[in-house]
């Protein structure tokens, strides 16, 4: 069996609150608890849930940008949370991310060239490497040599965007994070972005963590999806069973959100109702349990392990088996 890429087990990430100091208590965001899951190497594995959630915090984590309350991220058998800044920089050309916004990941002091030369020089990559280096990654990601005397003003958010994949595949990285990669860009440019990932993680021999809220986004691009749940990991498989067997009634709700042309939707599962709870003050039990259509005392009162539902496939919810889920 194919060893893991990367490991995550039982991440947890707290985001102390400023006050607390008259009474003693300090308040935190329970961002991430507990999270435990592996990537493999070649395959994308897709992270969906509502804003919040903290799938961008666990792409950071995962690639230490954010520092962990506990818990362990292994990498190429190394415990990155262990490492000190120095040797963690010699991890980060095997780690890359490209980020929501690219005109905000971009420096607008900085030209193009600049921006591409400055990976590799702190990388120590021979000086005659680069500007060949850089030529030919620009024409994997369709744009030419024209574009290096530019700043990021001048350029649109689709070609800023494979600037900004460029970027990160200029050190030849095993991972890479795409912290919703295409939300900020025209639905038309979403789809070429989209593509040229996709046409590069075969190419190459990428690792991709896709974080989404557009489960159709996720489905097109994953080969596995994790739903996540107020710092939690729902439900997480194979993409074609998420998609046509979701076992969490929070994956179902978040398909049914899903608007489709000309498809009925479906009345036999109830919409959500509420609102997502406070991760300051998480609920006991499922966290899901105050909004859940399904929910029972047990839910209230005893957190939900994930448990294997099918091939691959595994569900945090106690009632997964239920004939109504």
């Amino acid at each position: 069996m194919t060893e893991p890429l990367i490991q995550v087990k039982n991440l947890v990430k707290h985001f102390p609150l400023p006050g607390g100091w008259l009474t003693g208590q300090r308040r935190v965001v329970h961002a991430l608890e507990g999270i435990t899951l592996d990537i493999f190497p070649g395959e994308a594995l897709g992270l969906v849930g509502e804003s919040g959630c903290g799938k961008t915090t666990l792409g950071r984590c995962i690639l230490q940008l954010e520092k962990v309350t506990s818990g362990q991220v292994i990498f190429d058998d190394v415990d990155l949370t262990t490492l000190s800044s120095r040797a963690l920089r010699g991890k980060r050309r095997n780690m890359q991310i490209v980020f929501q916004n690219p005109l905000a990941s971009l420096s607008p002091r900085r030209t193009i060239q600049q921006s591409l030369v400055e990976p590799l020089q702190t990388h120590h990559f021979p000086q005659n490497e680069w500007l060949p280096r850089i030529d030919a990654m620009l024409t994997k990601v369709g744009l030419g040599t024209q574009h290096l005397d530019r700043y990021p003003h001048e350029l649109s958010g689709g070609q800023l965007q494979r600037i900004s994949v460029a970027r990160a595949l200029l050190l030849e990285p095993e991972l890479l994070v795409l912290d919703e990669p295409t939300s900020a860009l025209d639905v038309s440019i979403q789809a070429q972005i989209i593509n040229l990932l996709d046409e590069l993680r075969h190419e190459i021999g990428l690792t991709y963590l896709f974080i989404s809220h557009d489960l159709s986004v996720v489905e097109h691009l994953s080969d596995r999806i994790g739903v996540m749940y107020l710092g939690k990991i729902a439900e997480i498989g194979k993409t074609e069973d998420i998609i046509n067997q979701p076992s969490h009634p929070y994956t179902q709700a978040l398909l049914q959100s899903v608007p489709k042309v000309g498809v009925k939707r479906d009345s036999n599962h109830a919409p959500l109702e509420g609102n997502v709870p406070s991760p300051i003050n998480p609920p006991s039990g499922c966290r899901f349990h105050t909004r859940c259509p399904i929910a029972e005392t047990l839910c209230q009162q005893e957190e939900p392990q994930l448990e294997i539902t099918g091939a691959g496939q595994f569900s945090a919810c106690h009632f997964t088996h239920k004939e109504t889920v």
